[in-house]
């Protein structure tokens, strides 16, 4: 997405991120009405503190459509719930342990974290905040316990891997009836690490901008 007051390419994943938030933007236009729902799992701005996010949150705000967000592991500046809100527009809902839902859906999420015994974990500390985004995620998905919409999930982190092997995330999905749930985190080659497609009964899809 943008890049704060201080902008930061996004080209080390390649060619096709050149101008990438031009790019989004133009595809928005032509695909996005203002009564659709737009999920975006994390990482929307290089921007280290609130103050710095503001104008990319008023730059997304003006695309059409209402927008919901979960923290990504680069959204440094997502610290306090109520001080975010408090500077965004009414367009906008931030999934933190709650939830979004119209008449039709609801949509709840967490961050997420690299699933023990990838590649990418490093240890004890990672498995502490695995099991932490683990307790996030059913404190958001415990608002839909009496819920007959659709359930839809967002999470940042990949929940699965590509060996569409399950995970504690994708077991909490099953339990709590979620059909579906989008992704982001991965990028350029990154990418061929992504599990798209039915395991056990959910859909899962990776929605990078890539």
């Amino acid at each position: 997405m943008p890049g704060g007051k201080k902008p930061k390419t996004m080209d080390i994943f390649g060619e096709v991120w050149n101008n990438h938030f031009e790019k989004i933007k133009e595809n928005w236009f032509l695909n996005v009405s203002e009564k659709d729902i737009v999920l975006i799992p994390g990482d929307i701005s290089w921007a280290l503190r609130l103050d710095d996010v503001v104008d990319d949150l008023k730059e997304i705000s003006q695309l059409k459509g209402k927008k919901l967000f979960i923290k990504g592991n680069h959204d440094y500046w997502w610290n306090s719930l109520s001080k975010i809100k408090s500077i965004a527009a009414d367009n906008m809902h931030f999934i933190q342990n709650n939830v979004y839902q119209n008449d039709e859906y609801i949509i709840g999420g967490t961050r997420g974290w690299v699933i023990p015994n990838s590649p990418q974990t490093s240890g004890e500390a990672d498995k502490k905040i695995f099991e932490r985004e683990l307790q996030r995620l059913k404190l958001s998905l415990d608002f839909m316990a009496n819920s007959k919409k659709e359930r839809i999930a967002m999470m940042h982190f990949p929940p699965v891997l590509s060996n569409g092997i399950e995970t504690e995330f994708t077991k909490i999905f099953e339990a709590y009836n979620v059909k579906k749930v989008v992704y982001g985190h991965l990028h350029g080659e990154g990418t061929q690490e992504a599990f798209n497609g039915v395991l056990n009964g959910v859909e899962y899809a990776l929605v990078s901008a890539d």
